[in-house]
């Protein structure tokens, strides 16, 4: 069974246990839209659509490949490159929408499901802090307790990189929680060798109008606030003696996502 369109609130959380321990915890408010009505989901509020003057707009060029061509298209080049085949059935996007014409989105998430409504592939495109962007595309491992994905750091971003992604998905239903750990390669959950880990704790909402005011003007300015708080998160580091020029190049890596 696929799920629905529709709106979801929770928090963000990002620890660091390496080199010094860390934690922060924000405030998110995602969209999960169906890829194949993007104008549809689009026009369901005044406050929702393409325009900067939008509260909550989409804007294409915010994903991977050629924000000209429909959405599906660019995801089944990019499954294709990366020897998957993109399944049939439906495909939602978990996103962060543009808010005052910005966007800070740490991470998306592409749920992509066979006709027969099984979860099959899941893109994860994450955006570094230094503005880069890494797609992995995962499979689920067979036998392991719910949706987990292990993807290795890409080597155009850091070739001598020692680093696994390792994802744990929920279903996207009423409560949806997404956890990307940043560890050494072969790492084991009960091992204390994780660098990073970053958390969506998320509750669904409808994909209605009243939904959509209630999310926007009960969040306002929430993206300049994160962005606010990313930039004061950098300087302290800086001034703790921790800026990613500093680092060990194994945790340098887990700093960029």
């Amino acid at each position: 069974m696929t799920p629905s369109p529709g709106l979801y609130v929770g928090t963000i959380r990002h620890r660091r246990f390496s080199p010094q321990a860390h934690e922060s915890q924000k405030p998110v408010v995602m969209a999960f839209l169906d890829v194949d009505r993007l104008s549809e989901l689009m026009s369901v509020s005044p406050l929702t659509g393409y325009k900067r003057s939008h509260g909550a707009a989409f804007s294409r060029c915010d994903h991977l490949g050629d924000p000209a061509r429909p959405l599906r298209e660019r995801l089944r080049k990019s499954a294709s490159a990366a020897g998957h085949i993109l399944p049939n059935g439906p495909v939602y996007l978990l996103t962060q929408l543009r808010r005052e014409g910005h966007v800070l989105d740490p991470i998306s998430l592409f749920y992509c499901y066979s006709r027969a409504g099984h979860l099959r592939l899941v893109l994860a495109d994450v955006n570094g802090a230094n503005g880069g962007r890494e797609s992995h595309w995962l499979r689920p491992i067979e036998d392991a307790d719910g949706f987990r994905a292990v993807s290795a750091k890409p080597h155009d971003v850091s070739p001598d990189s020692d680093l696994d992604y390792d994802f744990t998905l929920s279903p996207p239903d009423g409560i949806l929680v997404a956890r990307m750990h940043v560890a050494s390669r072969g790492w084991e959950p009960r091992r204390r060798d994780r660098l990073f880990e970053m958390t969506l704790t998320l509750q669904q909402r409808p994909w209605t109008a009243r939904a959509v005011r209630t999310a926007v003007l009960g969040y306002p300015w929430m993206t300049a606030r994160s962005r606010a708080a990313a930039q004061l998160e950098t300087l302290k580091q800086r001034f703790n003696g921790l800026s990613v020029k500093g680092l060990p190049r194994r945790e340098r890596d887990a700093t960029t996502v």
